[in-house]
């Protein structure tokens, strides 16, 4: 995934997985598949007996996911983002 930062340093206004103009951490996108990731976790928790962090990793290998859902994946694991502190629009 090409497009990924460092989540210690996004520029003002700039997506911190992507680098794109946003009105906060994550452009619209990312934000969008951030809270995907938060709303199914309760089924993998649920079905897999996985924790936040291995539910992360797990999405973020998956051949299934998309783009959009790794890239977010991979920052919420290396921002050590919780389940739960997603902000909703």
């Amino acid at each position: 995934m090409g497009r990924s930062r460092d989540p210690g340093s996004p520029a003002m206004g700039a997506c911190a997985v992507c680098g794109s103009p946003s009105g906060g951490s994550l452009c619209a996108r990312h934000a969008k598949a951030a809270r995907k990731i938060e709303a199914h976790f309760a089924t993998w928790r649920e079905r897999a007996g996985v924790e936040w962090e291995e539910y992360l990793r797990r999405v973020s290998e998956n051949d299934l996911s998309g783009a959009w859902i790794k890239e977010t994946a991979e920052y919420l694991l290396r921002s050590g983002m919780r389940f739960g502190q997603i902000s909703k629009p």
